[in-house]
């Protein structure tokens, strides 16, 4: 590079077009993952999580088998907030496991099916109605064997005697 002698206006524009240049091939990860039921059962069934005899292990020392630090492992098996693939890749293969595309999901797509869930739970007015009339209907069916037991028990004057069958 040939820059005229004293000529520190041009070194500085030149170092801030390269710390920009820099700044702009670093891309950002696209942290918006978290972990699938999926991917919790195969951390699981692989024994990454607890020990044999069903204590978990702590985040230090999961950190430390994965080379992440407790933060990301707290962030990844909480699924609480979304991380990047990479990380979970990292992860997964700390213990020779393969991250699938069933063992995560877009964070906003998590959220939005506990939503869906949620609402799902809550019945619609209709199936109140049905519900109610099942409950009257087995509450009159108890109270016809009540009072079929009640006979039974005057037949055998067991009804008011105390007497053990």
């Amino acid at each position: 590079m040939n820059l005229p002698p004293n000529s520190s206006t041009s070194l500085n524009s030149l170092m801030l077009i390269n710390r920009d240049q820099s700044l702009c091939s670093k891309r950002s990860r696209s942290r918006g993952l978290v972990l699938t039921r999926q991917g919790w059962q195969k951390l699981m069934q692989a024994g990454v999580l607890c020990d044999r005899y069903g204590n978990r292990y702590t985040y230090e020392i999961l950190a430390g088998q994965s080379d992440l630090s407790p933060r990301t492992v707290s962030k990844i098996l909480n699924s609480s907030f979304p991380v990047d693939k990479r990380t979970l890749t990292i992860f997964f293969n700390a213990f020779q496991l393969q991250l699938e595309l069933d063992d995560y999901a877009i964070y906003n797509t998590i959220l939005t099916e506990q939503a869906t869930n949620s609402i799902k739970q809550y019945q619609a007015p209709e199936d109140y109605a049905t519900e109610l009339q099942l409950l009257v209907e087995e509450v009159m069916q108890l109270k016809e064997r009540l009072e079929f037991y009640g006979q039974r028990f005057k037949l055998l004057d067991l009804a008011e005697s105390g007497q053990n069958v």
